[in-house]
C-alpha cells in the first residue's frame, strides 16, 4: 500500500506582541522620555504645540486610529503627562475619544470638536463612538455629572412649543422647572449663556448632523 503523503505542518502565526525593545525603539517612546516621563517633566522644557498637532496627524490620523498607537500613548501617558496638564483648551479633543482615555471624559473639550468646521466623517465616527462609551459608563462620576447635562429637562428648548406644550399639560410640575430655568437663564453672563445652549442643543445639532451627512449620500 502506497504510504499516505504527510501533511504540511501548519505555519506558525507571528506574534502580534510587541517587545519590550520594540517599545523604547518607538516615536512616541523617544518623545515620551524627551518631553513627558515623570524624569522629562521634572526638566521644566516649555510645552511645543507643534508635538501635539504632529502625534495627532502621524500617530492617529496618519494611521487611521490604530489601536497600536493608541495603547502606545496611554502606556506612555500622554494624556495625563503632557497633553492634559499643558494645554487643557488647546489639545486635540479627539484625543480622548479612545475607549481607553473614556474615564477622562469631559463634555466641554469634546463636543464642539465632534460639530466642528473641518473634521472628516472618520473623526466624527471616531468621537461618535467615544460618546457611545460615555453613555454606557455612567457608573463613573465624572462622566455620569457631564453626560446627565444632555439628556436633562433644559433640552427641552429643542421642541417645537406645540409639542412642548402637550407634555406639559401631561407633566404640569415640568412646566415650573422649566420656567425657573428660564428665568436664571437670563441672568447669565452672555458667555455663560452660550455655553449653556450649546450643552442644551447638543444633541439635538447632532442628529442635524447626522442628517446632513444621511441625505449627503447619493442614492445608487
Amino acid at each position: 500500500m502506497e504510504s499516505e503523503p504527510k501533511k504540511a505542518a501548519p505555519k506558525q502565526k507571528k506574534s502580534a506582541a510587541v517587545t519590550v525593545e520594540q517599545i523604547q525603539e518607538d516615536r512616541l517612546t523617544q518623545l515620551a522620555n524627551e518631553f513627558w516621563t515623570d524624569a522629562a517633566l521634572k526638566e521644566n522644557k516649555p510645552f511645543n504645540a507643534q508635538i501635539v498637532e504632529d502625534v495627532y496627524q502621524k500617530e492617529l490620523m496618519g494611521t487611521d486610529f490604530s489601536t497600536k498607537r493608541i495603547m502606545m500613548l496611554e502606556f506612555s501617558r500622554y494624556l495625563e503627562n503632557y497633553l492634559w496638564q499643558q494645554c487643557p483648551t488647546y489639545c486635540q479633543l479627539l484625543q480622548l475619544s479612545m475607549k481607553n482615555f473614556e474615564n477622562e471624559f469631559l463634555l466641554g473639550r469634546f463636543s464642539s470638536r465632534l460639530q466642528g468646521n473641518g473634521v472628516t466623517l472618520r473623526e466624527q465616527t471616531i468621537l461618535l463612538i467615544f460618546l457611545n462609551h460615555c453613555f454606557n459608563s455612567l457608573e463613573v462620576d465624572l462622566i455620569r455629572g457631564q453626560v446627565q447635562e444632555l439628556v436633562a429637562l433644559p433640552i427641552w428648548v429643542n421642541l417645537l412649543p406645540g409639542r412642548r406644550e402637550d407634555l406639559f399639560k401631561k407633566n404640569p410640575k415640568y412646566r415650573k422647572f422649566y420656567n425657573v430655568m428660564l428665568k436664571k437663564d437670563a441672568k447669565l453672563p452672555e458667555k455663560a449663556r452660550e455655553q449653556t445652549q450649546f450643552q442644551r442643543q447638543f444633541l439635538s445639532n447632532l442628529f442635524a448632523t447626522y442628517l446632513e451627512v444621511l441625505h449627503s449620500i447619493p442614492e445608487k
